[in-house]
């Protein structure tokens, strides 16, 4: 679930809190609030972004499953939907994908932009629109419209 490699703990003041759970502490970033208007609270919702290291409490191991991150990546995604698939120059032969890189800002308070690699599979998308097409027959014939 934790990367093998150690990351500096990155600088988002107000939006970054330590948790201790079963000894181990724990960085989770606060990416949203909702506030409840009856009972008058406000609930912060928070993803574990990594583990502390022990011996080096600036470093983490980071999460390879932050939580809370679909709605910002899906935008990315949408953003560059068009801009690479298909193109030769993005075509990653090894791996028969269209590949390309983008660069934004994850959390708030950084100050580098990170990269965010985005693939694109032609034969994928082809036997997820053949599947499509097979569902859509077999609904015909049993006389779904």
């Amino acid at each position: 679930m934790f990367m093998k490699f150690k990351v500096p703990v990155p600088e988002a003041h107000g939006k970054l809190v330590r948790k201790n759970r079963g000894g181990e502490m724990f960085i989770e970033y606060e990416y949203e609030r909702t506030y409840d208007p009856v009972k008058q609270i406000t609930y912060p919702k928070r993803a574990s972004i990594g583990k502390v290291d022990k011996d080096t409490p600036d470093q983490m191991y980071p999460n390879q499953n932050i939580k809370g991150m679909k709605d910002f990546i899906r935008g990315i995604v949408l953003k560059n939907q068009g801009t690479f698939e298909g193109k030769r120059i993005h075509y990653i032969d090894r791996y028969d994908v269209y590949g390309t890189s983008v660069e934004c800002v994850l959390f708030e308070g950084d100050e580098k932009k990170k990269h965010v690699h985005l693939y694109y599979s032609d034969s994928r998308a082809y036997g997820e629109k053949q599947e499509i097409k097979a569902r859509i027959r077999r609904g015909q014939r049993r006389g779904c419209d």
